[in-house]
Formats: structure tokens, sequence, C-alpha cells
């Protein structure tokens, strides 16, 4: 469900201007207005979705550990908490980063008043870009580093049961997956 609001906020960037030169003209504006709303609820959504995902994927992992393996559940367990807590406080100040959060989308009409922090789309004599920027990079590296955590444990997992190595490598292979989440979330850091 998050994924597909991610998906229509996406698409309504895209049909709306989004990075399209705009002109002085009010349909110019309000067309880029359009785009950068559904531009800040892509981000949203996209937040709760990869979160979801990883959360998903810890749940997972914790129903296919073994009760004994109580140092593997408890990194489970950090690795998910870690995730949630920096992803709602993520969505939080992606939300607020414009006072009032309607100036996010409406700061390009003349007279518009409100303030922001900075993020991709504005760009703010105060220093406001770097800051979101600095969040964009933590979260990312926190998914990054979360996505590798949980695509490792398999190996750990498995490594103590009694089975052939080749299952073994087939189920550490297809639990692993998420590791490979964390190289296209590695790819997203802004440098």
């Amino acid at each position: 469900m998050a994924y597909t609001a991610f998906s229509v906020f996406a698409v309504g960037i895209l049909k709306n201007g989004l990075g399209t030169d705009v002109d002085d003209d009010e349909a110019s504006i309000d067309l880029w207005s359009l785009g950068a709303f559904y531009f800040l609820f892509s981000e949203l959504a996209f937040v709760i979705s990869s979160t979801l995902l990883r959360v998903a994927c810890a749940v997972m992992l914790l129903r296919v550990v073994l009760k004994k393996d109580k140092t593997i559940r408890l990194i489970i367990w950090i690795t998910a908490t870690t995730m949630v807590v920096y992803s709602v406080f993520f969505f939080f100040i992606t939300l607020f980063q414009c006072r009032p959060v309607s100036f996010f989308w409406n700061y390009m009409y003349p007279g518009a008043v409100g303030s922001c922090l900075g993020n991709g789309i504005l760009t703010s004599p105060d220093g406001g870009y770097m800051v979101m920027t600095i969040f964009f990079t933590v979260h990312s590296v926190v998914s990054v580093l979360c996505d590798w955590i949980l695509g490792a444990l398999p190996f750990f997992m498995l490594k103590s049961l009694q089975m052939g190595w080749r299952r073994k490598a087939l189920i550490i292979v297809l639990l692993s997956l998420s590791a490979l989440i964390g190289v296209a979330a590695l790819v997203r850091i802004p440098l």
C-alpha cells in the first residue's frame, strides 16, 4: 500500500512538470507547485514503504532464527528498532522541513510566506539545503547498514545446521537478498 502511494506520487511528479523550467506565468508555477506537492509526499511514502520492507525482513528472520540464538535475535531487534526510530524521525523532519508545510510547494508564488530547512528542490540562503542533505545521507547510511546486517545474518544462522552445503548456500543466498537493497540505497546516498 505504501509503495503504491509512492508510485502514484512519483507519476504525479512526472506528469506535473517537476524538473522542467518554470516561467514567470502563473500556469507554469501552478504546474510546478503541484509537482512539488507530489514530490514531498512521494518522499514520505518512500520512507514508509522502505521502512516497512526492512521491518518485514527482520520479522521474517525472527521467525526463522532458532530461539536459542539469543545474540542473533538481539541483533535483529536492534537493527529493526534503529531503522524504525530513525525513519520516524526522518519522516517528521521531511514533513515539517517547511513552515508552514504548504510552503514546500507554494514557495514560488509571489508573496508566499514561510521558511524551510531546505532540500533537493529548495535552496535556502541560510544553509538549509546542507541540513536536509545531512538528514538524507544519515537515513541512507542507516538503511544500508540495516540491509547489510539483515543480509549477513542468514550465514550465521545456518552455518551450524546439519544440512548439505548446496541447500545451505541456496537458503543463504535467498535470505541474503536484502543486501542487494543495501547496494541500491548506497547508490542513492547524496555526495
